[in-house]
């Protein structure tokens, strides 16, 4: 079998770690003969085995699979440069609660983009009228990451929660707002906005006040890129133009 980028990638990986193929196999809780012949191009490195390494070194899945970056260059899930202090890192998390989320770094940003691009998915499926289907799947993918990276519990959100209920519990004497009208604004953020809104809701005044600034903030940028986006190309009019040109030759 020939060698293919991961593996070559794999053996990149581990020399960074500088650890022998032995301590590489057991901190990724794979045997070394499996490391060995992924190595060699004896055996093609699979995605079951890929996210064990990814989860057990902090490497990109990504790049680990040859879908990102150059071979000699291994990269971290957000596409920045490997090296082995993020091998360190995170070997000395392992087993350790994970730091929360610094809500404007680069991480957050990935969660941002691939909440965009589920709800994409979504709404495609449910105009193609495969919705359920669409929500069957992603049940599905969700338990698997849940089992995989050992995520039991992590769903219990409990701002998020605190936030929701307020909104929706129309039997409070001081709600007095048009469900529908919520309902709509509730939908204008996304999942990581509703998060920051949830944490700011149930945290202190000053969160709060920091989160206000950023929903002015947001306006503003939404207001000027009206003010400055391209006029609206009448594109019946220029086939009418094309057509006339034609006729006239």
């Amino acid at each position: 079998m020939s060698r293919h980028a991961p593996n070559l990638r794999l053996q990149n990986l581990r020399e960074i770690t500088g650890r022998s193929r032995p301590e590489f196999a057991q901190r990724c809780r794979v045997s070394p003969f499996t490391i060995r012949s992924i190595e060699l191009g004896e055996r093609t490195l699979t995605e079951e085995i890929a996210m064990k390494i990814a989860f057990n070194t902090g490497v990109g899945i990504f790049w680990l699979l040859g879908e990102t970056g150059k071979t000699s260059e291994p990269q971290t899930p957000v596409g920045h440069a490997y090296t082995r202090a993020d091998y360190e890192k995170k070997k000395g998390t392992a087993g350790a609660d994970l730091p929360e989320i610094q809500v404007d770094g680069h991480e957050s940003s990935d969660i941002h983009d691939l909440c965009h691009e589920l709800t994409h998915l979504c709404r495609a499926a449910y105009a193609n009228a495969q919705f359920g289907m669409a929500k069957y799947l992603f049940r599905q993918m969700a338990k698997k990451m849940i089992k995989s990276l050992r995520l039991k519990g992590i769903l219990d959100n409990k701002s998020s929660q605190r936030l929701e209920q307020y909104l929706f519990n129309t039997a409070n004497p001081q709600y007095e707002s048009d469900p529908a009208e919520v309902d709509n604004g509730w939908r204008l953020f996304s999942p990581t906005a509703a998060i920051k809104w949830g944490d700011a809701f149930a945290g202190t005044e000053t969160e709060r006040e920091h989160f206000l600034t950023e929903l002015d903030n947001l306006r503003e940028m939404v207001s000027d890129s009206f003010e400055s986006r391209p006029p609206k190309i009448d594109v019946s009019a220029k086939t009418s133009d094309r057509k006339a040109s034609f006729s006239r030759r």
